[in-house]
C-alpha cells in the first residue's frame, strides 16, 4: 500500500482567533518538509552570519593580502571534501528512510569510510600542485605541518557534510544545525587564541579545529538516532553498485552546485590578486545566504520526495511556495543592509563591493528555480538530464565569468553569473511540466497492489 501524504496545514485565514493561528503554526511547523526546510535555513543562516563574523575578525586583525590568502587556501580545503564526498549524502537522503537500523549504519559507515578515502587522496594531491597553480598558495607546500593540517581538516569537512546528509535523511535537521553553530561559534573565537593567532596557518586553523569539534558533537548523536528505528524489518538495502551509480549522478551535481562558490573566489585570486578577492569573496558570502536559503529548501523537499515518492507534484508545489516565502525577503534585506554590512568590513569594501552584492542578489530567484529543478530530477532518478544540466551550466558560467573578468573586473564577473542562472532558470521551468507529467503517467499504468 502506497504512504499517504502528510495533510497539508490549513491556512492561516481559516481560523481567525489566536487560538486559530496556533493550530496553523502547529501544523505548519510538525510537517516535515517545512520544519527540516526552517531548520537548514537556519543552519544556513547561521553559517552565513558567522562566517559573515569570522571574516570581519579576520580583516581587522590581518592584512588583505592575508585574507585573501586565506580564502584561497579555506577555498581550497573545501574544494577537496566537496570532490570526495561523491554525492553520498544525496544518496544517504534516498535510501535512509527505508532501511532499518542495521541497514542505516552500514550505509553510514561505509559512506564516511569512501568519502574519507577519497577526500584524503585528493587533498594531498592539490598540495602537490599548489606551486604550479597558485603562487600565492605555493608556501603551505613548503610546510609539512600545514599541509598534513589542510589535508585533515579536508576529511573531516567531507565527513561533516555526509552526517548532515544522514541527519536530513531522518528528518533530524535540528542536529545538523547544533554541528554547524559548533563549528562556526569556535571558528570565530579561535583567531583570538594566543598560538593561533601566532601561527602563520591561523585563519585555516581555526576553521579546520572548528570543523573537527562539531564532527565530534554530531558523531555523538548518531547512536540516539539509531536507536529510534526498529532493528529489522526495513527495505532491503541497496546494492553497492547501486548505491554507488545514485552517488556518482548526484556528486555531479554537488560539485556543479558548489564550485563556483569554491572556483570563483580561486579565479578571482590568480586573475585580480588577493585584494580584489578579499572583496568579491565578502560580497558573495552575503549574497550566498539567499542562495542556501533556496538550497536548504530544496532539500527538505527531497527528503519528503524520498518518504513519498507518489507525491512529486504537491510536493514540488510546497517547496516553490517555501521558497518564495523565504527568497523575496532574504533578497530585500541584502539589498537595504548590504552596504551597512561590509562597511563592517572597511570602505574599501562598501564602496567596491555593493554593487557587486546587488547584481548577485538578482540572481536569488534563478538559483531557487534551478534547484528545485534539480531536486525534482533526483526524485525521479532522471541521471542523464541530472547530469547534463548542471554540467553545461557550470562550464557557461566558468567561461563567462573568466571572460568578463579579465574584460571588466569584478562587475562583469558578477553579471556574468546572473544571465548564465537567467538562462538556466528558464529552461527548467519550460522542463518542470514534463517530468510531472511523466511521473503521473508511471503512477497510472504502475499496476494495482494486490489485496
Amino acid at each position: 500500500m502506497l504512504p499517504v501524504a502528510n495533510p497539508a496545514p490549513a491556512t492561516p485565514g481559516a481560523a481567525a482567533t489566536p487560538r486559530g493561528k496556533l493550530a496553523w503554526l502547529r501544523s505548519h511547523w510538525r510537517d516535515p518538509l517545512y520544519r527540516n526546510g526552517y531548520y537548514l535555513m537556519l543552519n544556513s543562516l547561521t553559517g552565513a552570519g558567522f562566517g559573515f563574523l569570522f571574516w570581519m575578525v579576520a580583516a581587522r586583525l590581518y592584512t588583505q593580502a592575508e585574507v585573501g590568502t586565506a580564502v584561497g587556501v579555506v577555498s581550497a580545503m573545501t574544494l577537496a571534501a566537496l570532490f570526495g564526498k561523491f554525492g553520498v549524502d544525496a544518496a544517504l537522503i534516498r535510501y535512509v528512510p527505508t532501511a532499518d537500523r542495521r541497514g542505516r549504519l552500514k550505509l553510514l559507515a561505509e559512506s564516511l569510510a569512501l568519502t574519507s578515502v577519497l577526500t584524503l587522496t585528493l587533498a594531498v594531491g592539490m598540495v602537490g600542485l599548489f606551486p604550479t597553480l597558485s603562487p600565492a598558495l605555493a608556501a603551505l607546500h613548503a610546510r609539512p605541518l600545514d599541509a598534513a593540517l589542510f589535508c585533515a581538516f579536508a576529511v573531516l569537512m567531507s565527513g561533516a557534510w555526509v552526517l548532515d546528509g544522514y541527519f536530513i535523511a531522518e528528518r533530524r535537521a535540528g542536529l545538523s544545525l547544533l554541528r554547524n553553530v559548533t563549528f562556526n561559534a569556535l571558528k570565530v573565537a579561535l583567531p583570538f587564541v594566543g598560538v593561533i593567532a601566532a601561527s602563520s596557518f591561523a585563519l585555516p586553523l581555526a576553521w579546520g579545529l572548528g570543523i573537527a569539534a562539531s564532527v565530534a558533537v554530531a558523531a555523538l548523536a548518531v547512536p540516539r538516532l539509531l536507536q529510534r528505528v526498529a532493528p529489522t524489518g526495513g527495505a532491503a538495502l541497496p546494492a553497492r553498485r547501486t548505491f554507488l551509480a545514485y552517488s556518482g549522478a548526484n556528486y555531479v551535481v554537488n560539485v556543479t552546485e558548489w564550485l563556483p562558490t569554491l572556483v570563483l573566489p580561486l579565479l578571482v585570486l590568480a586573475v585580480a590578486g588577493p585584494e580584489q578577492n578579499a572583496v568579491f569573496y565578502m560580497a558573495w558570502t552575503l549574497a550566498s545566504l539567499a542562495f542556501f536559503f533556496t538550497k536548504a529548501v530544496s532539500q527538505s523537499t527531497f527528503a519528503e520526495m524520498s518518504h513519498q515518492p507518489e507525491n512529486l507534484a504537491p510536493l514540488l508545489r510546497k517547496g516553490a511556495k517555501h521558497s518564495g516565502l523565504v527568497v523575496a525577503p532574504t533578497l530585500l534585506g541584502g539589498a537595504l543592509l548590504g552596504g551597512v554590512a561590509l562597511s563592517l568590513f572597511g570602505p574599501t569594501y562598501r564602496d567596491q563591493g555593493y554593487p557587486l552584492l546587488l547584481v548577485l542578489l538578482g540572481s536569488g530567484v534563478f538559483v531557487a528555480v534551478s534547484n528545485l529543478y534539480l531536486t525534482l530530477l533526483k526524485a525521479r532518478d532522471a541521471r542523464v538530464e541530472l547530469v547534463l544540466l548542471p554540467t553545461l551550466l557550470l562550464a557557461a558560467t566558468v567561461t563567462a565569468a573568466y571572460a568578463a573578468l579579465g574584460a571588466f573586473g569584478l562587475m562583469g564577473l558578477a553579471w556574468a553569473w546572473l544571465l548564465t542562472n537567467a538562462l538556466g532558470a528558464g529552461y527548467c521551468l519550460i522542463r518542470i511540466p514534463t517530468h510531472l507529467r511523466r511521473s503521473a503517467t508511471c503512477r497510472e499504468s504502475a499496476p494495482l497492489p494486490s489485496a
